[in-house]
């Protein structure tokens, strides 16, 4: 799951047009490239860092067995990832959210001999890189709306056009609550904590 997740998170944040993204796996690279043009990244002018951590992976067969029987009448694989990701404002140094999430996919498996048990994942299985890819998507749109919350580009007298494309986990009949950007907020040293949200419907 880590090494698909690498890729992955890049790819979605990426497709967000809301960051410019430097993976610390490609950092070195990076770097050393740019030495050879003359180039260099700034890393003192980052303005978020995004440490991830899986504590719970989980990969298992579940079987389904008669009462009476005791034969296996169906059986699943079912893969569970919780992450805690910490976003960090590399201006003041603190955690501006932290975010918890879990993943748990089911599919189907013909594999109904086995017994419930870990069977672990491998970095070419692809259930595994597809609950990657969804935990992915989930991290990318919830850190995009606490940097950049949803705004209404467009309305007409039916509908409204908001700044989020197809992978934004969003879907049909979905409400939410509009506001209207107010005052910005900031602390006794001046940082900026938010603005005040005006209900507007």
């Amino acid at each position: 799951v880590v090494d698909s997740l690498d890729g992955l998170l890049v790819d979605r944040f990426a497709e967000t047009k809301k960051f410019q993204v430097y993976a610390r796996s490609d950092l070195e690279k990076i770097v050393k490239e740019q030495s050879i043009v003359d180039g260099a990244i700034r890393t003192d002018q980052l303005d978020w860092l995004l440490v991830l951590n899986i504590d719970d992976f989980q990969d298992r067969i579940k079987q389904e067995v008669g009462q009476y029987t005791h034969k296996v009448l169906a059986s699943k694989r079912v893969v569970t990832v919780h992450a805690v990701a910490k976003l960090y404002n590399t201006t003041t140094g603190a955690v501006a959210e932290s975010v918890s999430i879990q993943v748990e996919k089911s599919f189907d498996d013909a594999r109904a001999d086995q017994q419930d048990n870990n069977i672990g994942g491998r970095r070419d299985d692809d259930i595994v890189v597809a609950t990657a890819k969804f935990l992915a998507d989930s991290l990318a749109n919830r850190v995009s709306d606490i940097v950049e919350p949803p705004v209404i580009l467009t309305r007409s007298a039916q509908s409204v056009t908001i700044d989020r494309g197809d992978n934004a986990s969003l879907v049909v009949g979905q409400e939410g609550d509009v506001f209207i950007r107010g005052t910005a907020l900031r602390n006794s040293n001046g940082v900026l904590l938010g603005y005040e949200e005006i209900p507007a419907g």
